[in-house]
């Protein structure tokens, strides 16, 4: 009797994570949104990517010069593309991680240790400055978004890469 006490929430707990898992099965095979991608405003509101008010950020923007300046001193340079898959596929900057929306959290890793990272938007890019301040955030110092993003890139003649 006892043992049938013990294991009682345990079951329970364990049919709970099942449904939620089936649930979740079901959402990503009908490739559905989650619930906190469905409007910007939950999706601002609790997100990984929030950064302290009080964090200082300093200067985010850098130019296409001080790029070619710091390859030219033998800088790594890490480029991350936060454009949409659309916009990324139609070009990007050669050897670009591409990380849209959130997938920085989880893909940070990827990015070289020592490296300089360029964040690339389309143009001016609210999204691109917002990867930057919570890489920045993360210790990641050396994190600079694109002065005139992605179009700034192809004028300049630097590698671009399509498909």
């Amino acid at each position: 009797m006892f043992e049938r006490l013990i294991n009682l929430p345990l079951r329970v707990v364990g049919r709970a994570a099942k449904a939620i898992q089936q649930s979740e099965s079901q959402r990503i095979a009908r490739q559905d949104p989650p619930p906190s991608a469905r409007s910007s405003a939950s999706l601002r509101v609790g997100s990984p990517m929030d950064v302290p008010e009080d964090f200082v950020v300093g200067e985010l923007e850098t130019s296409v010069s001080s790029l070619s300046q710091a390859r030219a001193e033998g800088r790594i340079l890490s480029v991350i593309d936060v454009r949409t898959s659309t916009e990324h596929h139609r070009g990007r900057p050669e050897g670009a991680l591409h990380m849209p929306d959130e997938r920085i959290v989880d893909d940070i890793a990827e990015i070289p240790a020592g490296a300089i990272i360029v964040v690339i938007g389309e143009r001016k890019s609210a999204h691109a400055g917002r990867v930057a301040s919570f890489l920045r955030f993360r210790g990641l110092d050396e994190t600079y978004v694109l002065d005139g993003g992605f179009s700034a890139w192809k004028q300049a003649g630097l590698p671009v890469t399509q498909g």
